[in-house]
């Protein structure tokens, strides 16, 4: 039985192209690679460890350092399979994995995906699980609830019209489905078949041993140590974790479940994490978000095309000319986020782009992109349209303690497909 939680000059920049065009991004053998001075350059990648990668150039291998690296797009098509479920780790890993059962106590759960492998994790990892639907998962926003629920175990079962939200106890997960006792009847599981279930959503596991290890040793026996790598594979999955090692072609990776091997032509994008390089814009908190449509106070507008971290503004991957980013920010026509330059950065960097997912609209798109500091207009894209690929601002010079406002407006006057990117942003020393 589990135990329960009670709880720069302002000019018009040329158009440069990104890392990938939509005819250059068929599978092959070589990454896009981009490097803190904004350039992007392709090469093979022949070799990994923790110190950073080694690639494979016609001149020969050169090894390349992790804080010399930002983040790329690797060899391999987006193709999810639609009818795998996803499972969302706390460690922030999610997987695309087929669900073959759980044991009787309801401590562990087998897992079989195409690049996970056949795996038993622990259920405390579990942050969540979507099963898909007619090939669509349940989206964020159907799963929201009250703060006062966000520590319960809640199980999503598809109703007529949406999803009935029933809050209670895991028991265990078994082939049929989940075994799961409501609030008002804990000791009597039922047995959700996965044809009903939408979503189940399991808060983390009670931290006081962590806790009373970092008040003994001063550490944070949760925080990861050394540089962690991001990495998006073809099958859907994102994977965080220490890079190990490299074998004939195979990424080797140390993630919250266990080692993970990684075929390098299944990779899609990735990216870096080392603070003491870099902070991500994703990862920091605006100080101030402004959003409307044409007419300002536009009900729900937030709500429907609020910005998202590392998400489009419709809450799908950030995806231009038919290359995925694993960092970044999704936005719509206007939207202007305020944040303040973190202490010692001295650098910001940022490609633009219109979701491909606009194409699928007319009009697919036309908004223009805007960067200031402290409330002076540095540098402007005034005009891109969906399917124009990506766009690289310079490098801009700033200061901590400054004002960094990103924002997109309307180019021709009519916001449709408007969802704009701000692709890999980062501050940088």
């Amino acid at each position: 039985m589990r135990i329960f939680p009670a709880s720069l000059l302002l000019l018009p920049l040329l158009a440069v192209p990104g890392p990938r065009s939509q005819a250059a991004s068929a599978p092959g053998k070589d990454f896009h690679i981009r490097f803190p001075d904004g350039k992007v350059r392709e090469a093979r990648v022949v070799g990994l460890g923790p110190k950073g990668l080694s690639l494979g150039l016609a001149a020969g291998t050169r090894e390349l350092a992790f804080e010399d690296l930002l983040d790329f797009q690797g060899p391999a098509r987006w193709h999810p399979d639609p009818e795998l479920p996803w499972l969302l780790l706390h460690s922030g890993t999610a997987i695309r994995a087929r669900i073959l059962g759980g044991d009787a106590e309801g401590e562990t759960l087998q897992l079989r995906g195409p690049v996970l492998g056949s795996r038993t994790v622990s259920l405390d990892d579990v942050a969540e699980i979507r099963i898909p639907r007619k090939g669509q998962l349940v989206e964020d926003r159907q799963l929201a609830v009250d703060k006062e629920d966000r520590d319960k175990e809640r199980l999503f079962r598809y109703a007529p019209l949406g999803l009935d939200l029933i809050k209670g106890f895991l028991f265990r997960i078994s082939k049929k489905g989940i075994h799961f006792a409501p609030w008002h009847d804990e000791e009597k599981p039922k047995l959700f078949a996965w044809s009903e279930v939408g979503a189940l959503v399991l808060p983390p596991p009670d931290m006081e041993d962590e806790k009373e290890a970092q008040r003994e040793t001063g550490k944070d026996a949760r925080k990861e140590e050394g540089v962690v790598m991001v990495l998006r594979t073809r099958e859907g999955s994102l994977w965080r974790g220490r890079p190990l090692g490299f074998n004939k072609g195979v990424w080797r990776l140390q993630t919250s479940i266990g080692e993970i091997r990684i075929q390098g032509q299944a990779i899609v994008a990735g990216h870096v994490l080392a603070p003491a390089t870099r902070t991500w814009l994703s990862n920091l908190q605006p100080v101030k978000v402004s959003e409307h449509g044409l007419v300002t106070g536009e009900a729900q507008w937030k709500e429907l095309f609020g910005y998202r971290r590392n998400r489009n503004s419709v809450g799908s991957l950030l995806q231009v000319g038919g290359a995925i980013w694993t960092q970044g920010l999704g936005a719509h026509s206007y939207s202007r986020l305020e944040y303040r330059v973190p202490t010692g950065r001295t650098r910001f960097l940022t490609q633009v782009g219109i979701d491909d997912s606009a194409l699928q609209g007319d009009p697919s798109g036309n908004a223009a992109f805007r960067i200031y500091l402290d409330g002076k207009k540095v540098a402007e894209i005034p005009s891109l349209k969906g399917g124009q690929g990506t766009r690289s601002f310079p490098v801009l010079r700033v200061q901590a303690g400054q004002t960094l406002a990103l924002e997109i407006g309307f180019a021709d006057h009519i916001y449709t497909g408007d969802r704009g990117n701000w692709l890999g942003a980062v501050f940088l020393p």
